[in-house]
């Protein structure tokens, strides 16, 4: 419902209370870091996510979904060894929905440009 309003510091307040209680489910936990991390980019607490990032995959069997997160906060930044890292990371990687595979291939033309590579 926050979301819907755009109030992403009450979402990101929802999210984090969400995963205080959902501890033991893993779908809903990773439903709740994803909307977190969701939030954390709206807010432009782009190094939070690469944080948040680092911290869930070091800590989590399920690292990949959560890299077009990374991704996206890396080249807001403009951390381009970040944002090549987590690119590689992924690269022949099939898991991720329309969206993910959206900021991936954005993250890949964002980088090329820094880079003045032809595609």
């Amino acid at each position: 419902e926050k979301v819907a309003v755009s109030d992403w510091s009450g979402a990101l307040e929802a999210c984090e209370r969400g995963l205080q209680l959902g501890r033991d489910d893993s779908g809903l936990t990773q439903t709740f870091q994803e909307r977190g991390l969701r939030c954390l980019l709206e807010l432009g607490q782009y190094q939070s996510v690469l944080n948040q990032v680092r911290g869930i995959n070091s800590s989590s069997s399920s690292r990949k979904s959560y890299a077009p997160y990374a991704i996206e906060a890396a080249w807001r930044l403009s951390d381009w060894k970040t944002l090549s890292s987590t690119i590689d990371a992924v690269q022949d990687k099939n898991v991720f929905d329309h969206e993910g595979k959206y900021h991936i291939q954005l993250g890949k033309a964002l980088l090329l440009l820094h880079r003045k590579e032809p595609p």
